[in-house]
């Protein structure tokens, strides 16, 4: 595992420097708070960048954490290529230990840089020794790793001291799955509610099918829709290129389907696609709250 594959330069929309973060899952991304703010300010979410490898998104909303200088970032839509999921260690910190961390230090300098520090004390926060070396505020958000595994979170307000917040101080932000364990939950059994039943007679439509199967194949496409009157067939064509998807050797990681003709209750519509995003582990009755129940599933989503 390489830490350095999850660390990321997070930047304003104007390219001003902000700060470093790392990756908790492939659209979750965790930093200081304070490194949103510019001139005492704090960003607005869509006023802030995220870059790793050549590539930026933007960030759709984020997360504040009972420790005033935590934050996570929520970007629009996953990087091109999949990024390294640090591994967590709790529990692992004392004084003496040395961790290395990787970040960013100036706004000039784009190359990922790998510091070597000890931790000298704790007091609330881990401090680390920098009386000699000190690490740079372009740092902050930064991973601190123990054998490539994450032992917490660099704060580098001040060159005369910096902080380090524990890993155990961060759990509610500790990824709930090893990378591969998410992979191979990411595929699962079509969840099929009130599906329009084949339409027999089906014929033509060629066209409007393959538009379909280049919105499915085409990763820059995130929301696809067919938009006509009622019984016009919207329905009719998605079934047929359901029932075609293993003739023309294609394998969605998730189908869900439900059917607002036959059942319209919107309750039980959140509860269904909620146990379905989160492959069981949440029991949906258990949230009151509709709005809860939407937020649970846009960032289940969101997590890919």
């Amino acid at each position: 595992m390489n830490p350095r594959m999850s660390v990321v330069r997070i930047e304003s929309a104007e390219g001003v420097f902000l700060g470093s973060g790392f990756f908790i899952s492939k659209t979750r991304i965790l930093t200081c708070r304070h490194v949103l703010k510019t001139e005492q300010k704090l960003l607005s979410a869509s006023d802030i960048v995220v870059r790793w490898r050549d590539e930026e998104r933007r960030v759709e909303h984020y997360k504040n954490h009972s420790d005033p200088d935590v934050a996570c970032l929520i970007i629009t839509r996953p990087f091109s290529d999949n990024p390294e999921i640090i591994e967590w260690a709790f529990d692992t910190l004392s004084e003496g230990k040395e961790v290395h961390i990787f970040g960013f230090s100036m706004p000039e300098d784009y190359g990922l840089e790998h510091l070597t520090r000890y931790v000298r004390g704790y007091a609330g926060h881990y401090d680390l020794d920098v009386l000699d070396s000190p690490v740079l505020q372009g740092f902050s958000g930064s991973p601190a790793c123990i054998d490539n595994a994450f032992v917490g979170m660099i704060v580098a307000g001040d060159e005369a001291r910096t902080l380090l917040i524990p890993a155990t101080a961060l759990k509610t932000f500790a990824p709930e799955h090893p990378p591969e364990i998410e992979r191979h939950i990411s595929s699962s059994p079509p969840s099929l509610h009130n599906q329009t039943p084949p339409e027999p007679n089906f014929v033509g439509r060629k066209e409007i099918l393959e538009t379909i199967t280049e919105w499915y194949t085409n990763p820059e496409v995130r929301i696809g829709a067919l938009i006509g009157w009622g019984g016009v067939g919207k329905s009719a064509i998605v079934r047929n290129w359901y029932d075609t998807l293993d003739s023309n050797a294609i394998k969605p990681d998730g189908i869900f389907w439900w059917g607002f003709y036959r059942n319209a209750y919107l309750e039980q519509f959140l509860n269904a696609l909620l146990r379905f995003v989160t492959q069981g582990q949440i029991e949906p009755e258990t949230i009151k709250s509709t709005w809860e129940k939407t937020d649970r599933i846009k960032e289940y989503i969101h997590q890919g």
